[in-house]
C-alpha cells in the first residue's frame, strides 16, 4: 500500500476511528469556533435551525479534546455535537453569566441555570446527560478530579402511554396492505415485461415513436437495463433509455410506473425513470413496511432489526431442532449490549419474519451487486492511495450489503440507500402517518405518538402481564430477571404516578366545580376504586363509619387505651386498628381493604426480622385481620388477597409501612 498523503484537512477537521470500531467519519468543528448563523445556511438545515451562537475558541478546544478523546462514532458525535449546540446557546442567552474561556470554568451553577434553560426550551434530559458527560470527562482527565455538576434532574413528560395490543394489531393489518400493494407493484411489472418490447429497436407494426408510449415497453427496458445492477443516470442515457427519464419531453407521452404508493412518498412517486424502478424495486417507503412488520412481528428493537446480517443463511436464521423444517429463529445482533437476540418465525406464512426477509432480499439483489461493484472499485483505489474518506466509505458500502433494507431513492436517480439508526424519526413519521390515513388513532390513540421503540415494549410488557416475569424476561431476552425487574419498573412507576396525579386533579376540579369540600376519605376511595356508590357516599356522610380499613367505628374520638394508649382527647384515633378493637363495624364492602391489607403483613414479615416482628402492632394487626376475615366467604378473601400478593411478589404494588408500632 502506497504511504502517499490523505488530502490535507482544515484547522478545524479531524478524521475520528472510533473506540466502537464502527466506519471512521470527518468531524468539523468549526462552528464552535467561530459560531453558527442562519444566513448561511439554506434548504433543510434552514429550516430546522434552533438559533444562532457565537464562537469561543476556549471552549471549542476543550470539547474538540473531549471528542477525539472518547472517540465517538458518527452518530455519538452528531448527538454530542447537537447537544453541545445547545449548551453554547444558553450561555449566548445568559449575560448575567460569566463567558468561560475553559470546560474548567463550567461550575454547579452553570450546571443548574443549564437545566432550567432546557426545562424552558422544552428540550430533553438527554441533552444534559451529554453535555454534563462532557464536561466529567474533562476534570477527570485535566484535573483528576470529578466536575461539580449534578446529576440530572428528570423532567421528561411524566405521560407514559399504556400500550395497545389491539392498536399495534391494527397497525399490522395495516402495514400488511401496504406489503401487498408493494408486491401487486412488482407482479405488474412482471406482467408487463412478458408482453413488452424494448423500444429502442424498430417496432415489428407502427412508429419507433408509438413504442415509447406503451407502459409495458417502458417495464422491459427498465428491466432490461437493471436486472443485473442498477445504472446510474448518466448510463440509462447513454444506454438509450432518455425517454425513460424525460417522458413527454422526448415522446410525446406521458407514461407512468406503478400506481400504488403509500404514505409520504408524494404525487410523482411513478414518474421518471425511477418511479418505473418501483415496479420492480423497493423505494425507501415501500422498504419501511417491511420493517415494522418485522419489528412488530419480532419484538426486536430497531436497532437489532437493522442488524439482521445476510451474509449467508446462517447468519439470520437457525432452524428450529424440534419444529422440523416449517420453524425457526431470526437471529439480530443487538450492539448495545454485544449479545444476539433472537425471536421465533414459521418460514411459510407469507408475513412472518422469515419470509419477509427473504422476500427483501430476493428484490435487492441487483442493488447488492451494484454496491458490490462499488466496494470493488474503492478497495482498488485503496490499494493504490490511502485516503480515509476511503476507509469509510467502504466500511459504509459492507454494513449495506449485508443488509436486507436496502431502497431506490425516488429523489436521487435511483441511487442506493440503506435504513440506519439516524433515520429513526423518519420512520416514526411514516408510521403515525400510516395509522393516520388507516383511520386508527381514533380507536387507538396511542398511535398518534408510537415509535420504534413501541413494539419491543408492548411484546415485554404484555408477557409480563400475561405470563409472569419469567417469561417476560425471554421475550426481553435480558441477562438475568433483576435488568427484566429494572426495565418495567421504570415504566410503570411514571405511568403510574402519572395516572395517580391526573386523577386527584380530576377529582379535585370536579370538587372545585361542585362547590364541595375537597373530602380525604372520599379521595381515597375514588383513587382505590375508581368510584364512590350511593350506600357509601351516606355513610362518608358520618365520621363514624369511616376507617383505613373499609369499616365503621362508633367511637371514633374515644378509641380504648390498648389500641391507642397515646390517643390525645378530641381527636379521631390515629391508629385505627380496627379489627381488633371492640367499636370496630364491619361492612359487606370491607372484604377487599381487609385481605388487602392482611396480603400486605403477611408480605411485611417476611422482610422484617423475627423479633421484630414478634409482640409488635404489626403481629397483632394480622391476626386480628384473620378472625375478622373468617366472617366472609372464603374464596372471595382468596380472590383478593392472592392478586394483592400476586402484585408484591412481581413489584407492581408495594408495602407501604404506615402501620402502627407501639
Amino acid at each position: 500500500m502506497s504511504s502517499a498523503a490523505s488530502p490535507i484537512l482544515t484547522a478545524y477537521q479531524n478524521w475520528i476511528y472510533p473506540a466502537n470500531s464502527k466506519p471512521p467519519h470527518l468531524a468539523d468543528f468549526s462552528e464552535f469556533y467561530h459560531g453558527r448563523y442562519l444566513v448561511d445556511m439554506d434548504g433543510r438545515s434552514a429550516r430546522l435551525w434552533a438559533g444562532d451562537f457565537p464562537g469561543n475558541h476556549g471552549l471549542a478546544e476543550d470539547f474538540r479534546s473531549t471528542i477525539l478523546r472518547k472517540a465517538f462514532d458518527r452518530s455519538a458525535y452528531k448527538s454530542h455535537s447537537s447537544s453541545w449546540r445547545s449548551m453554547v446557546r444558553f450561555l449566548e442567552e445568559s449575560p448575567d453569566l460569566p463567558t468561560p474561556q475553559s470546560i474548567s470554568d463550567l461550575d454547579d451553577i452553570y450546571a443548574r441555570r443549564f437545566q432550567a434553560w432546557l426545562r424552558s426550551k422544552n428540550l430533553g434530559q438527554n441533552i444534559y446527560k451529554r453535555v454534563k458527560g462532557i464536561v466529567d470527562n474533562h476534570f477527570m482527565t485535566v484535573h483528576g478530579t470529578a466536575s461539580l455538576w449534578p446529576s440530572r434532574e428528570p423532567f421528561d413528560d411524566p405521560d407514559v402511554e399504556e400500550f395497545d395490543l389491539r392498536g399495534l394489531q391494527s397497525l399490522n393489518l395495516a402495514l400488511r396492505a401496504y406489503a401487498r400493494d408493494v408486491k401487486a407493484n412488482f407482479r405488474e411489472g412482471m406482467e408487463l415485461v412478458s408482453i413488452g418490447e424494448d423500444p429502442r429497436l424498430p417496432p415489428h407494426s407502427g412508429t419507433k415513436r408509438d413504442q415509447w408510449g406503451r407502459r409495458e415497453n417502458h417495464a422491459f427496458l427498465v428491466h432490461q437495463l437493471t436486472r443485473i445492477s442498477i445504472p446510474s443516470k448518466d448510463e440509462v442515457m447513454k444506454s438509450g433509455g432518455y425517454a425513460l427519464i424525460y417522458g413527454s419531453g422526448a415522446t410525446g407521452h406521458n407514461v407512468y410506473g406503478p400506481p400504488n404508493t403509500l404514505p409520504l412518498q408524494g404525487e410523482n412517486a411513478n414518474a421518471g425513470y425511477v418511479g418505473k424502478m418501483r415496479w420492480f424495486y423497493p423505494a425507501r417507503c415501500d422498504t419501511a413496511v417491511f420493517i415494522w412488520l418485522v419489528m412488530i412481528l419480532t419484538g426486536f428493537n430497531y436497532a437489532a432489526v437493522l442488524n439482521v446480517d445476510i451474509s449467508d443463511e446462517g447468519s439470520w436464521w437457525i432452524p428450529s431442532i424440534i419444529g422440523g423444517s416449517e420453524r425457526g429463529e431470526i437471529v439480530a445482533y443487538k450492539g448495545r449490549v454485544d449479545l444476539e437476540v433472537v425471536a421465533p418465525s414459521d418460514m411459510k406464512p407469507e408475513f412472518h419474519a422469515y419470509q419477509i426477509i427473504k422476500f427483501m432480499i430476493s428484490v435487492t439483489g441487483p442493488m447488492r451487486r451494484t454496491l458490490q461493484n462499488e466496494l470493488a472499485v474503492l478497495e482498488e483505489k485503496q490499494a493504490t492511495l490511502f485516503e480515509h474518506q476511503n476507509v469509510a466509505d467502504m466500511a459504509r458500502l459492507r454494513s449495506m450489503i449485508k443488509s436486507p433494507w436496502l431502497y431506490i431513492s425516488l429523489g436521487d436517480a435511483g441511487s442506493i440507500g440503506c435504513f440506519d439508526n439516524d433515520s429513526s424519526a423518519w420512520m416514526n413519521q411514516f408510521v403515525r402517518t400510516v395509522a393516520e390515513q388507516g383511520g386508527l388513532l381514533e380507536d387507538h390513540p396511542y398511535l398518534k405518538k408510537i415509535t420504534t421503540k413501541q413494539p419491543r415494549k408492548s411484546l415485554v410488557e404484555h408477557t409480563n402481564e400475561t405470563s409472569g416475569s419469567f417469561m417476560a424476561s425471554i421475550a426481553a431476552q435480558h441477562s438475568d430477571l433483576r435488568s427484566l425487574r429494572f426495565y418495567l419498573s421504570k415504566r410503570r412507576r411514571k405511568r403510574r404516578s402519572f395516572k395517580a396525579i391526573k386523577t386527584v386533579l380530576e377529582i379535585v376540579v370536579d370538587d372545585i366545580e361542585k362547590k364541595r369540600p375537597l373530602d380525604y376519605a372520599r379521595l381515597k376511595i375514588l383513587l382505590a376504586r375508581g368510584e364512590i356508590t350511593q350506600e357509601q357516599a351516606a355513610r362518608l356522610q358520618d365520621i363514624k363509619q369511616r376507617t383505613r380499613l373499609g369499616m365503621g367505628c362508633l367511637e371514633p374520638y374515644k378509641p380504648p387505651k390498648a389500641i391507642s394508649p397515646d390517643h390525645k382527647s378530641g381527636h379521631v384515633c390515629r391508629v385505627q386498628r380496627c379489627t381488633g378493637c371492640t367499636h370496630g363495624v364491619v361492612f359487606s364492602e370491607s372484604l377487599q381493604p381487609l385481605a388487602e391489607t392482611l396480603a400486605d403483613l403477611d408480605f411485611l414479615q417476611t422482610q422484617t426480622p423475627i423479633r421484630s416482628w414478634n409482640g409488635s402492632s404489626f403481629e397483632l394487626e394480622q391476626k386480628s385481620l384473620r378472625l375478622t376475615l373468617n366472617q366472609f366467604n372464603p374464596a372471595d378473601v382468596k380472590k383478593h388477597y392472592a392478586r394483592r400478593r400476586h402484585e408484591l411478589k412481581s413489584g407492581q404494588g408495594r408495602v407501604l409501612d404506615g402501620y402502627p408500632i407501639f
